[in-house]
């Protein structure tokens, strides 16, 4: 890379006194590509940041789908944590749209009895069982999935650890939404499409 020179001066009477060669921080330049068909964006980083960016290379098209790759702007990067920034703002940009999906809190999952029915009554036959993980800040989100299927038994919880009050508020949360499931499938569990030929 060209070095360039800079001036170094001792006094306001002294400038243009003393000068010396010192090499320029290297300077990244990027530009996105855009897929024409599924619409993702492809960084092209080019680490000589005086290339015309026409002519740097190119992905021969779309990583995702294979689709043709129109040429975006170039713009410059000249530090690490400008990288990590346009980084983050690319997986912004990707990230799926906001959606209107409503979710429970995790700590009102547990504590309605939800995660301890799903269990008793689903999992814990299989030998398996949801975990819900409880942060030093109190705050709770879903764990990992225990994995006991070799067991005969299956799992089994505890008679302390069962809670007859989450199994009576699952069982009014189930019966509410009877009617319109039994008018819906005519059964309260949404059959499974049939597989036979």
């Amino acid at each position: 890379m060209a070095a360039v020179l800079v001036t170094l001066s001792e006094n306001d009477w002294e400038r243009d006194a003393m000068t010396t060669e010192v090499e320029p921080e290297p300077i990244w330049r990027q530009r996105w590509d855009t897929c024409d068909n599924c619409g993702t964006s492809t960084v092209v980083v080019n680490e000589e940041g005086l290339k015309d960016p026409e002519e740097w290379d190119s992905f021969p098209g779309c990583m995702v789908c294979g689709g043709s790759l129109t040429m975006g702007n170039a713009d410059e990067i000249t530090t690490d944590e400008e990288w990590r920034l346009r980084l983050a703002e690319l997986q912004k940009k990707l990230a799926p749209p906001d959606d209107d999906i409503k979710r429970i809190d995790i700590k009102e999952f547990r504590e309605l009895g939800f995660l301890q029915e799903v269990n008793r009554m689903f999992l814990h036959p299989l030998g398996l069982a949801l975990e819900v993980t409880v942060e030093e800040d109190g705050s709770e989100h879903l764990g990992g999935v225990w994995d006991y299927r070799e067991d005969p038994e299956g799992m089994i919880f505890g008679d302390a650890m069962l809670d007859p009050e989450k199994q009576l508020n699952v069982d009014r949360e189930r019966a509410r939404h009877i009617p319109a499931r039994l008018k819906m499938f005519d059964a309260i569990v949404q059959p499974a499409p049939s597989m036979k030929p």
